[in-house]
């Protein structure tokens, strides 16, 4: 753990989770950064590292990615907190990116959970052939390092696989795939099957449960 100064110098405590590096991680490990602002308190910064990105889709307004981005980003209001004082405070959770991987895995959260068990959500969710990650939703850091063009700050992606889950239960179903190859062709995965796909085609899977992007 360490400190660190934000804006009006005000500091704030930063700790961070350690993740073994691996040539899968060297791939898909990114890093997420997530404030906890408490009132009369420091903020608490937790940087958490990650392989691949949940996306809740579940709300009606939510019909692309982007707006699972923003959904997901847009943080969330906290109650039962303990204040500097001991006193009950309400507190407020912020996510941004701290570092972004070579290979970006979304999974769109097909499944929700509730009291009667897990429904899946099989509307249409677009999904772009190319994805830039908004500047808000990158540290100040991160978006410095990108916007000076520092090596591996890179945030802009293009699609290279596309994973379809087929099946309305959690625990069954199919699974699907499209890939792009070296010579940029996307091909089809179905078991032992497997054909040249058009790209028309790829995008647009209702049934597409994670996308890999990988650095443009």
């Amino acid at each position: 753990a360490w400190q660190e100064v934000g804006k009006r110098n005000k500091t704030q405590d930063v700790t961070s989770v350690s993740d073994a590096v691996t040539p899968v991680s060297r791939l898909f490990a990114g890093v997420l950064r997530i404030e906890l602002r408490r009132t009369g308190a420091k903020t608490a910064v937790n940087l958490q590292p990650f392989k691949t990105l949940p996306l809740e889709i579940w709300p009606k307004w939510v019909t692309s990615v982007s707006k699972a981005f923003e959904h997901s980003f847009s943080g969330q209001v906290l109650t039962g907190l303990k204040g500097s004082d001991g006193a009950d405070v309400e507190g407020k959770q912020s996510f941004s990116f701290e570092q972004l991987p070579p290979v970006l895995v979304l999974q769109l959260k097909r499944f929700r959970f509730g009291r009667s068990g897990a429904n899946k959500v099989s509307k249409f969710v677009a999904y772009p052939a190319r994805l830039r990650i908004p500047d808000e939703l990158m540290s100040p850091s991160l978006l410095a390092a990108v916007n000076s063009g520092a090596e591996g700050a890179v945030a802009d992606y293009k699609l290279c696989g596309v994973v379809c889950h087929h099946g309305s239960t959690v625990g069954g179903g199919h699974y699907t795939a499209y890939a792009l190859d070296a010579n940029n062709v996307w091909r089809h995965f179905d078991d032992h099957t497997v054909r040249q796909a058009r790209p028309d085609d790829v995008r647009s899977q209702a049934s597409a449960y994670a996308l890999l992007y990988k650095r443009d």
